[in-house]
């Protein structure tokens, strides 16, 4: 932690403006600096080291952080190709991580904000393509989580119970981040000493909480047990918050797909369903994970998509879109409710930014 700590604090110093998701986004449309690749490098390289450290955080900003970065290395002096290869770069580093294309076009449209370059949108595409196939070819084609071993009524019926419980959890999950940022001081501040010892403390008394939560997902598709579907949502959602609040850079999407899952399987597990039913169980944590992502990076479309990308199984496709639409109103209703209560005195539960 005091190491990865010590590479990000570094890494600011050098080039503040030049780092971050943020200014990458904003490079990315043309309004703002190059990202520097030897400090995203260094900024990454945190990230990895935490997550070396069995951390409770997410990689995937180090990995689209370096793949923009890359394309605009790429670029070079090239001002004008320089959005357009950055766009390339983000694609083909999320398509190849996750194994999703589409959702790397998705993501990069949305989220990186090329909606209006016909020509960003173009190499977009073409870095998705390259970044998958690369992966396929080098990696074996295998997917990220396992699939559905069938779709039936029960997986139905346990994914409409399981949505809910995700969406809540999701909606705490976003809530404890934007209550608890990370501390941006000159120095060592107090925060970052107890937001260290939680994540430290946390991580340590229960293991199945470490690292970005995918390995422990790809044991709840097998072994779904109480105490480990529990680790992933309290605790995988408290250790990210302190770990992200102690200053470590670093990503929530894999951490929202375990919140998601192990909400809604510890939700079933309550409800007497059997560990024994573990594919029914695992159906539903897909569907919730498709909820997760749709409420922690305000994307539907891609909600949708990336679960049945990362897992490989189409058929799954159809629950995954019911539950991004229904976690979209879900999150909207909860905001207008926030910002009415807000105006009657009641304090805020969201930022103006969720709107």
């Amino acid at each position: 932690l005091v190491l990865a700590w010590l590479l990000a604090r570094t890494s600011m110093r050098l080039a503040r403006s030049r780092l971050g998701l943020a200014q990458l986004a904003a490079a990315a449309r043309g309004e703002g600096a190059a990202p520097s690749l030897g400090c995203t490098l260094l900024h990454s390289g945190s990230t990895w080291i935490a997550t070396a450290g069995m951390l409770s955080i997410g990689r995937e900003s180090a990995i689209i952080e370096t793949g923009g970065a890359i394309g605009a290395a790429v670029a070079g002096s090239d001002a004008p190709r320089r959005p357009s290869l950055i766009a390339a770069g983000v694609a083909a580093a999320f398509a190849a991580a996750y194994h999703a294309p589409l959702s790397a076009v998705v993501y990069v449209e949305g989220h990186i904000g090329i909606r209006d370059s016909r020509r960003s949108l173009i190499y977009g595409l073409i870095g998705a393509a390259s970044g998958y196939t690369t992966a396929e070819l080098a990696l074996g084609g295998e997917a990220v989580l396992p699939g559905l071993e069938r779709l039936d009524g029960s997986v139905v019926g346990f994914a409409a119970l399981g949505v809910v419980p995700a969406i809540v959890a999701s909606l705490l999950f976003r809530w404890l981040r934007e209550r608890f940022p990370r501390v941006d001081s000159g120095g060592i501040a107090r925060a970052h000493w107890v937001a260290a010892a939680l994540a430290v403390g946390l991580v340590g008394a229960f293991p199945k909480a470490t690292g970005n939560g995918l390995e422990a997902l790809r044991s709840a598709a097998t072994s779904p047990t109480m105490q480990l579907v529990l680790a992933m949502v309290v605790v995988k959602m408290i250790a990210t918050v302190a770990t992200l609040r102690s200053g470590v850079p670093g990503g929530v999407f894999s951490p929202s797909l375990a919140v998601g899952a192990g909400a809604a399987m510890a939700a079933l597990l309550v409800c007497g369903v059997s560990p024994s039913r573990a594919g029914e169980l695992w159906g539903a944590a897909l569907v919730a994970m498709a909820a997760a992502i749709t409420i922690s990076l305000r994307s539907p479309l891609l909600g949708a998509l990336v679960v049945a990308e990362l897992c490989g199984d189409p058929k799954v496709l159809p629950l995954t879109i019911v539950a991004a639409v229904v976690a979209s109103v879900a999150d909207h209703g909860f905001v207008a409710a926030a910002k009415r209560l807000a105006g009657k005195g009641v304090p805020a539960v969201v930022d103006d930014a969720d709107g």
